[in-house]
């Protein structure tokens, strides 16, 4: 009874404190709540000698209040040999790496982005990594993971990578490599993915590509009369990891128009007082630049070009005629490309001069 009575008098004490406090207290957080969120954008990629994780900072704590102190990260990592793997089995994690934040700018890719390269590696292996942040005051936050790398001998570069230009496409082609890395012979089938720049700029997969099984490409939609460069990795599937070699020497290509337009339609020819009135259908290529008009007579056996330059109204009058004369006409369309591509001739019509 006593005890009871104690504890109320606690109780009533501690509320007459509350009120009579300056603002209000708010019940304690349980210490699992202050831990830091796990990080985001967990990944991995390979290098030919290396692991490299990446992933974001957190900004909140689990109770979602704001982080402001945060002192780094753990990196954990379990090591396993191909033999050893037991997919479903409890992971033991033997190894923890401290990465700190803000790190050295081998550690740091961002102003939140962060990167750990983790090259104390061995060739069939499986290594399995999760991050922890950690703040300032030590508390340790939610795993984020796992990433499941199988680390083994990369393959080798393709050969005689070649490039043929096209008008808007290059067509690629290589030979697989017949051995790995290490000088092994390459047993199973390999993959591969093209990488590609454009004039100076840097390389990038060729996502359109995607991941091929033949050793050949045709990379469509390009820009005619611009400089691309090409290179090629071959790449083993590991399990779930893939695994890309060395890149192939590189090759150049420059795609160029080299298709000239249709042939013109619907030319007609009325003699007048002022001379030949040719008329004609306008071709419709979008790259379509003007029209050559050409002339011979009964006796000539060569085609003559009367247009200085091009063409443009579908409309020509040939002023240079001799009354009673019989002129051959035709005309031939050209595009805008550097090359001015030309057409065949259209259909020839015949028409006495007045």
């Amino acid at each position: 009874m006593i005890r009871s009575l104690a504890w109320r008098m606690v109780i009533i004490t501690g509320l007459a404190f509350s009120l009579l406090a300056c603002g209000k207290k708010m019940p304690p957080r349980p210490p699992r709540e202050v831990v830091p969120q796990a990080v985001t954008g967990f990944s991995a990629r390979l290098t030919e000698k290396a692991i490299v994780l990446t992933w974001k900072a957190p900004i909140k704590r689990k109770d979602g209040s704001p982080l402001i102190r945060l002192s780094g990260f753990r990196v954990l990592r379990a090591d396993y040999t191909f033999a050893e793997d037991c997919p479903g089995c409890p992971v033991h994690y033997t190894d923890i790496f401290n990465v700190r934040w803000p790190g050295a700018s081998k550690e740091t890719a961002g102003e939140d982005l962060v990167q750990f390269i983790d090259s104390d590696l061995a060739y069939g292996h499986k290594y399995v990594y999760t991050i922890q942040a950690v703040d300032d005051d030590g508390r340790i936050g939610e795993e984020a993971g796992p990433v499941i790398i199988y680390w083994d001998v990369p393959p080798g570069p393709p050969a005689a990578l070649s490039a043929r230009d096209g008008d808007g496409q290059v067509a690629l082609s290589w030979q697989a490599p017949e051995k790995l890395s290490d000088g092994s012979v390459a047993g199973e089938p390999l993959s591969y993915y093209i990488y590609r720049r454009e004039g100076d700029g840097p390389y990038e997969r060729l996502l359109v590509a995607g991941l091929l099984s033949n050793t050949a490409f045709t990379d469509t939609s390009l820009a005619n009369d611009t400089f691309y460069t090409y290179k090629v990795r071959a790449v083993r599937s590991v399990k779930t990891t893939l695994i890309e070699g060395p890149e192939s020497d590189e090759i150049k290509a420059f795609p160029k128009d080299m298709t000239p337009p249709a042939p013109p339609t619907g030319l007609s020819a009325i003699a007048s007082p002022e001379g030949i009135v040719l008329r004609w259908i306008d071709n419709t290529e979008p790259d379509l630049a003007g029209y050559r008009v050409y002339r011979r007579t009964k006796e000539e056996d060569k085609w003559r070009c009367l247009s200085r330059g091009l063409e443009t109204s579908g409309r020509y009058t040939d002023k240079e005629v001799r009354k009673g004369e019989v002129y051959y006409y035709a005309l031939t369309a050209v595009d805008s490309s550097p090359r001015q591509n030309e057409s065949t001739m259209s259909l020839e019509v015949r028409v006495w001069a007045e």
